[in-house]
């Protein structure tokens, strides 16, 4: 790569043709890239100090890993783009040469860490001469006739996995009521979601030919929503994690809060008395101590999404499993907009307010004789 030597894994797909590829799976080009040409390499001028033209494999890259691979070079190649390799550059691999011809805009998606060449020559490169992924579309209502029974096949299975599991469990309980031993276990319960577009249903009817009735080949079909939504359940996973963290954050920031304004709270004892004895109400101490809390919240929160306003664009590489055999090279990117930092501000305003609520109670029932003595 251009820069520094870096070991990385890099997720290389061959196509045959990239326009197709690209069309099927909704990814266009940024501007001033270009699909694969039919030769799929080219010769390129000689650079540096070499006086030879370099022969150079060509790549359509994803944004992800244009980004990952451009944080390598030195400042001095950093161009037309900043923050990412861009059309034109180049970078080593397997003791080759790879020029980009082309970026895909591909962001949020598991395409973002791919890189694309030509199959005819990363086949034989890399020892995988025979396709491991083949899409296939189906033509317009395919199979329409065995819809109906499809879908009552598809629920009986799921209705005998129901009515096996609840046997399973009703003599594992029969037995440890029993005190026999019991290890028979369930199968997990298939699960299915029907279809409610024509098109649904005919890349579904395209996966039960594929599975149940192609004999040339063992192969495994699986319509690509499914198989990407599988992908994605890594996001939910870092999704549960974030929110089990931050609840453990708020549940200290009220702490805190709550820590704060009763020290203040003890330290103007006196003050709440004269207040009391000039006529104040004690609705009135309780707002005034409340909004004092809120404050010192809103100002820490405002510190804070400050501080993590810094981080937007982080980026972090992940292998992601797709419990179907198969898994990815994905590149997580942190993005932090107006709409986390907002909900950063109000989540700072809740805790203020819960963790300065019992604090403002106490010194609300206060009577003015105990707050001067």
């Amino acid at each position: 790569m251009p820069g520094r030597p870096e070991r990385r894994f890099l997720q290389m797909r061959g196509v045959d043709d990239s326009p197709m590829t690209g069309r099927v799976h909704g990814l266009p080009l940024y501007s001033g890239g270009s699909w694969l040409s039919d030769a799929g390499a080219r010769e390129l001028p000689p650079r540096g100090d070499s006086k030879e033209p370099t022969n150079a494999y060509e790549v359509v890259i994803g944004e992800g890993i244009a980004r990952e691979l451009g944080a390598d070079r030195p400042e001095a190649m950093s161009k037309p783009q900043l923050k990412r390799l861009d059309v034109g550059d180049t970078f080593q691999l397997n003791g080759r040469v790879w020029v980009i011809v082309g970026v895909l805009k591909s962001e949020g998606s598991t395409f973002d860490s791919e890189v694309w060449a030509k199959r005819s020559i990363v086949g034989p490169m890399f020892g995988s001469e025979s396709y491991s992924t083949l899409v296939a579309v189906a033509s317009k209502n395919f199979r329409r006739d065995q819809r109906a029974e499809y879908k009552a096949e598809r629920l009986t299975k799921i209705k005998e996995a129901e009515a096996k599991a609840a046997d399973i469990k009703q003599r594992a309980a029969e037995a440890k009521a029993a005190g026999k031993e019991f290890t028979e276990e369930a199968d997990p319960i298939p699960t299915w979601k029907e279809p409610t577009t024509d098109d649904g249903w005919d890349a579904e009817m395209v996966k039960s030919y594929f599975n149940n009735d192609y004999k040339k080949a063992s192969v495994n079909a699986i319509v690509e929503s499914d198989y990407f939504e599988s992908l994605n359940q890594l996001n939910q996973q870092f999704l549960y994690a974030i929110i089990f963290v931050t609840i453990i954050l708020s549940v200290g920031g009220v702490f805190g809060v709550m820590n704060t304004m009763f020290a203040a709270i003890s330290q103007r004892m006196k003050d709440i008395g004269v207040l009391r004895l000039l006529g104040y109400r004690r609705r009135s101490i309780l707002i005034c101590f409340l909004l004092e809390s809120v404050l010192i919240a809103m100002i820490g929160g405002l510190m804070g999404v400050a501080l993590g306003s810094l981080s937007d664009g982080w980026t972090a590489s992940s292998i992601v499993g797709s419990g179907q055999g198969g898994g990815k090279f994905v590149v997580l990117r942190l993005t932090v907009d107006a709409q986390v930092l907002a909900v950063g501000c109000l989540l700072s305003l809740i805790l203020g307010f819960v963790g300065g609520l019992i604090p403002s109670l106490n010194a609300m029932r206060l009577s003015a004789l105990d707050a001067l003595r």
